[in-house]
């Protein structure tokens, strides 16, 4: 094993590799502040606090924020502001802070998430659900048909109870 210290490690090369983080100056992570618009961080412990996190991406230490880390199954995990969190053993990259002091929870494809904001837009669940070609996100109706749900669309969390997103089948486009 090499004790040699590198300048810095992506966490993402390392995770796309298959291999263990190496020794490094800085660790490279993805950050997103309310919306999936990353950008590249450079945190220099691999067992960063949230808070440590929160520091390298200039949120101030007075705000609120709630912090996720998005596991490789698109999981949102709880990333504790004043508890370590091990970017060695929990195998994500991406993290993603809402400035807010309310989370709206939802389930996609059955996996629960927690978002920072009462609304979320068709084209963020499109992407958090992976959409292949020819499928959409539809918002499940128990009871009723299921609506679905465009790209282009802001979809209101603050109604009482947990929303439901699934995907299916993209319907026919139809000419009126």
């Amino acid at each position: 094993m090499t004790t040699e210290v590198i300048e810095y490690e992506d966490v993402g090369a390392a995770l796309r590799e298959g291999r263990p983080l190496r020794r490094a100056r800085s660790y490279r992570i993805q950050y997103a502040q309310g919306d999936l618009n990353f950008r590249t961080l450079n945190l220099t412990d691999p067992v960063p606090l949230g808070r440590q996190i929160l520091a390298s991406a200039g949120a101030g230490p007075q705000a609120d924020y709630s912090l996720f880390a998005i596991l490789p199954t698109g999981d949102f995990e709880d990333v504790r502001l004043d508890e370590p969190f091990d970017l060695r053993g929990h195998g994500t990259e991406r993290f993603i802070a809402f400035q807010t002091d309310r989370l709206f929870k939802l389930t996609l494809k059955g996996r629960e998430l927690e978002w920072g904001k009462p609304a979320i837009s068709g084209a963020i669940l499109y992407k958090l659900a992976s959409v292949a070609k020819g499928e959409a996100v539809y918002l499940e109706v128990h009871g009723g048909q299921n609506r679905l749900i465009e790209p282009e669309e802001l979809v209101d969390l603050t109604a009482p109870g947990v929303e439901r997103f699934i995907t299916g089948p993209k319907p026919p486009t139809t000419y009126e």
